[in-house]
């Protein structure tokens, strides 16, 4: 991952490391100025999330040969959501870590081998939008909330639909 500071700048390396960085994704808001990060261990599949403070040091989130992806971070800049398959290998379970604890990652969506991918935190940070993958041509939309886990479908109309992205209206109240 590079940083170009200015337009026609010159570029800074801000990660150095024999594997390729597949997804880098920083916060809009909040304090500080570091990235998570996914990378993979010599092409294992096995993407891990990592953290770059601003200060340069990284801190490795997950461990383990399992998969995530998806990385969204919070309005507030302190928490990233994302999906891994640690809790049964089959499902795409979603959790949420705080970036400023040493705390590890929080299931907050676990299904029976469901696919689960989060989408955008609301304007509050207190739930989130997700999608929840059935297949190609089928998909729905859910809002989780984020401190205990309950989950909303936001068309509760029984009918088979497709959706492939969407986001929060943010408002200024």
């Amino acid at each position: 991952v590079h940083r170009v500071a200015a337009p026609l700048g010159m570029r800074e390396q801000l990660t150095f490391s024999r594997n390729p960085v597949s997804v880098a994704r920083a916060p809009h808001t909040g304090s500080g100025n570091g990235f998570v990060f996914l990378m993979d261990q010599d092409g294992d599949e096995n993407e891990q999330v990592y953290y770059r403070a601003g200060d340069g040091n990284v801190r490795q989130l997950t461990t383990g040969n399992f998969l995530h992806g998806s990385p969204v971070w919070s309005h507030d800049g302190k928490r990233v959501a994302f999906y891994g398959n640690e809790r049964d290998r089959l499902s795409y379970d979603i959790y949420v870590v705080d970036v400023t604890s040493t705390a590890a990652p929080r299931l907050v969506v676990g299904g029976q081998q469901d696919t689960w991918y989060p989408l955008d935190w609301s304007a509050d940070d207190s739930k989130l939008l997700l999608w929840k993958y059935i297949s190609e041509s089928e998909s729905y939309l859910y809002i989780a909330d984020v401190a205990t886990g309950s989950v909303t479908p936001v068309d509760d109309r029984e009918r088979k639909i497709s959706i492939h992205s969407a986001k929060f209206a943010h408002t200024n109240l």
